[in-house]
């Protein structure tokens, strides 16, 4: 997330400005060419080569549904199929700093996870979604739901107020009374942080970190998480994913 806090239970990718490639980010490239390696027998690759980078072939959100083996390689091949070769684009975002891909969006794991957020049907999911309807795709405005759903899962988690200002410096008192209010269930706070991080990070768009390595942007993740509840608690259907996300690739 660039120079933003970090939540500490979002497994985002970091090191986006500062050139260093953390140790586990190491070890994920590691394992990511062992797959790529083994992507040449007949499987449908996760992994291919491109300008002496290894470049996610399963976009977005779907690279963390097949490594959680909530959707299966296979299954993927209608919309690998769909999707045009891959490409980034310099965006306007953060003073033309910010980049986007051609092949899979990033607001396309925006799209799905409001799509899994609403077969959900959760009270608090479903407030969050009102809120980031009313953002209208702002970005700050993003960020600062973004910010105070981390806030709300830290104390959700039994963290403090002080973890979490060091977290995010410029949090307001609405975050901070998040932390002495009843807390929602600590399952329910981590789906809303993640619904909520997964458009913020979709309306930031791709760094340049992102378009170099060619892995999915910090939107993926989050995304996946939403969309991995719903299918866990059947209320969206594998086949009907990736169906959605074909016909999201037809709209353009």
């Amino acid at each position: 997330m660039g120079n933003d806090a970090a939540s500490t239970s979002m497994r985002a990718f970091d090191g986006t400005r500062s050139g260093k490639v953390p140790e586990r980010n190491v070890k994920m490239r590691r394992r990511h060419a062992r797959r790529a390696k083994a992507s040449i027998f007949g499987k449908v690759a996760l992994l291919v080569m491109f300008d002496n980078a290894l470049v996610v072939d399963t976009p977005g959100l779907f690279y963390y549904l097949v490594k959680d083996a909530v959707v299966t390689e296979a299954a993927l091949a209608p919309l690998l199929a769909v999707l045009p070769p891959e490409k980034f684009i310099s965006t306007n975002l953060r003073d033309g700093e910010a980049y986007d891909s051609i092949r899979w969006p990033v607001a396309r794991d925006a799209t799905l996870a409001t799509i899994a957020a609403k077969c959900l049907d959760e009270p608090a999911l479903n407030q969050a979604l009102h809120q980031i309807s009313g953002a209208r795709g702002d970005r700050l405005r993003l960020r600062a739901l973004a910010r105070a759903a981390t806030a709300q899962s830290l104390a959700a988690m039994g963290g403090d107020a002080d973890l979490f200002l060091k977290l995010w410096p410029d949090a307001t008192p609405s975050d901070l009374a998040l932390f002495s209010t009843p807390a929602i269930s600590t399952n329910v706070a981590f789906l809303v942080e993640a619904l909520c991080h997964a458009h913020y990070q979709a309306a930031d768009g791709l760094y340049a970190y992102h378009v170099h390595r060619g892995i999915p942007g910090p939107s993926a993740e989050p995304a996946a998480r939403i969309v991995q509840a719903a299918i866990e608690q059947q209320k969206l259907h594998p086949d009907e994913l990736i169906a959605l996300a074909i016909s999201t690739v037809s709209r353009g």
